[in-house]
């Protein structure tokens, strides 16, 4: 998932992280998020050294469980945020990578971390 300042999704997380509330979850679910300016650098560079019709995922290679997402967040933030741990729902997604061989194989490199992503976003949505 591509995550930005524009991200009403993750700003949603942020609100109740910042706010002391516990966020829902199960331990088990698992994401890839890469920042949007991952996404643009990607682009530029398929612009300028790829061929024409080929498809490339873009990931930041590392996954994640949402407890790990708040303890960076707690980080940022200097809080003490928890997750509430409820059981999962019928059709939540337990974990969603993508392959990013094709594009690492040709010289592509996500920049930012999680950490430095989601700093780079609160410092633009002036949060921090």
């Amino acid at each position: 998932s591509v995550y930005g300042p524009r991200d009403k999704d993750i700003f949603i997380f942020f609100n109740l992280v910042k706010h002391h509330l516990k966020p829902n979850t199960y331990n088990k679910r698992f994401i890839q998020l890469v920042f949007v300016k991952d996404i643009a650098r990607a682009n530029i560079f398929a612009a300028l050294n790829l061929s024409k019709g080929e498809v490339y995922n873009v990931a930041a290679g590392a996954h994640y469980t949402l407890l790990e997402l708040v303890e960076i967040l707690n980080k940022l933030f200097g809080y003490k945020a928890q997750i509430n741990f409820a059981p999962a729902r019928l059709g939540d997604i337990k974990a969603s990578f993508a392959d990013i061989s094709k594009i690492t194989a040709v010289g592509f490199k996500t920049k930012y971390t999680l950490e430095t992503g989601l700093k780079k976003m609160l410092e633009t949505m002036g949060v921090l």
